[in-house]
């Protein structure tokens, strides 16, 4: 009886081994197979969805609405972002025009400048060339006669007379020693050789000679203007 108690225990134990190997075994291939059903469904899905999204069928409403408002912001921000960049490139190239056109200015200012300065220059030339031959004449006009000053005189208030009559007279006076001109005006209003001319001369030369004494005076007094 023992004996076969015994044996029962060995089959049952057997059977029971068995059983575990059998799902051991069964789960490890259950494994790989479900493995092997992931990678398959992988492989099979497909790629995301390139815009326009494609909304499947049966989707909530207030979904596709936010999509679709999402998709609009999208396309807002972009034809922004478009416009910027076509307003930075209008920028940058008014700047570089604006550029060239302050460089004119500064070559213009430039050229400007040394004209200026040029034509001081000459204009001090000029008035120092005026000046010196000035000089000549009261020089030449002081060792002539009288009478050949006054001739001297006449031709000189006709040449000027379609300018500023008398106006060189005028600066060979203010240029003469006035002991030398007292003799000048006796000849040109009272002298042998006198003429209406000479004596209408004499007076706007006195006047003009007048003009200029009270305007120095007042220079004098009043230095500052």
């Amino acid at each position: 009886m023992k004996f076969l108690t015994s044996i029962w225990s060995a089959v049952i134990g057997g059977l029971l081994l068995s059983l575990l190997m059998f799902l051991f075994l069964m789960d490890k291939d259950m494994k790989e197979v479900k493995a092997e059903h992931q990678l398959m469904q992988a492989k099979n899905l497909k790629a995301a969805p390139e815009k326009p999204f494609n909304i499947p069928d049966g989707i909530d409403e207030n979904i596709k609405a936010f999509i679709a408002e999402l998709e609009e912001r999208d396309a807002n921000i972009r034809a922004r972002e478009e416009s910027l960049n076509g307003m930075i490139s209008s920028i940058k190239q008014e700047k570089k025009e604006l550029a060239v056109l302050q460089n004119k200015i500064l070559g213009l200012q430039a050229d400007f400048a040394k004209n200026v300065e040029a034509f001081q220059d000459e204009k001090i030339m000029l008035e120092k060339a005026k000046l010196n031959q000035m000089k000549d004449l009261a020089a030449t006009v002081e060792g002539l006669s009288p009478g050949a000053a006054v001739t001297l005189f006449l031709q000189m208030s006709a040449d000027d007379a379609q300018n500023l009559p008398d106006r060189t007279v005028l600066g060979i006076l203010n240029l003469m020693d006035p002991r030398d001109i007292a003799p000048i005006f006796e000849e040109m209003t009272g002298g042998k050789e006198a003429t209406d001319e000479s004596k209408a001369l004499a007076a706007r030369l006195a006047l003009e000679l007048q003009n200029l004494v009270v305007t120095d005076s007042s220079d004098d007094e009043n230095p500052g203007g």
